[in-house]
């Protein structure tokens, strides 16, 4: 099966080229659409106003997304070839939660976060910026834990671990960034964590 190709549209009725992850226009490589349309005046020229479509042809039937404001998230998982979306137009209306998208632009599946955040125990406080997966043999009496904000999570996908990496937020500033497996629809390893201290 061929790949899509995928053409993006902004509110100057330019066109964008998406491919390996990337933004391209006029030879200019972007890693979002966000920094596009920040570096390109769009930002400033419609008061972060503005929108973006994108469009591809699967099955010989065209399809299209519409992104109605400056959190336009969009990219395409290698892995699982599944289209990922924030902040777009679905059933009409206005998600901010991540969505995986089949080809035929049917939803496979929303992004689910955990419930907590573990980490280690040190003299009875939880550590914060010592976050963990537990395993089947840690002691859970030393692991303490942190819910998870109710804020989406945002995804990316990081070449070198060729694998989508999420990131959430608990403790209100703090940031987990964790491997996600949109065919199994399951978090994985911990591959990094920011916050005010650690």
């Amino acid at each position: 099966m061929n790949k899509p190709t995928f053409t993006i549209q902004d509110s100057m009725q330019r066109k964008i080229k998406y491919e390996n992850y990337k933004f391209i226009f006029e030879n200019n490589i972007y890693v979002s659409l966000w920094q596009f349309a920040f570096e390109t005046g769009l930002y400033q020229k419609f008061n972060n106003d503005y929108f973006f479509t994108v469009y591809w042809k699967f099955n010989d039937i065209e399809h299209k997304i519409t992104f109605p404001n400056r959190n336009a998230h969009f990219l395409v998982d290698p892995n699982s070839n599944l289209i990922i979306c924030r902040w777009f137009i679905t059933d009409d209306q206005l998600t901010d939660i991540t969505h995986f998208l089949n080809m035929d632009g049917t939803i496979n599946h929303k992004l689910k976060l955990p419930e907590v955040v573990y980490c280690r125990l040190e003299d009875g406080l939880k550590i914060p910026y010592k976050p963990l997966v537990p395993s089947a043999t840690d002691d859970m009496t030393k692991i303490g834990s942190f819910p998870v904000e109710d804020i989406p999570a945002t995804m990316n996908f990081d070449e070198e671990l060729n694998s989508l990496v999420g990131q959430y937020y608990y403790i209100y500033d703090w940031i987990l960034y964790r491997k996600y497996d949109a065919i199994r629809q399951e978090w994985g390893d911990i591959v990094g964590h920011s916050g005010h201290a650690g």
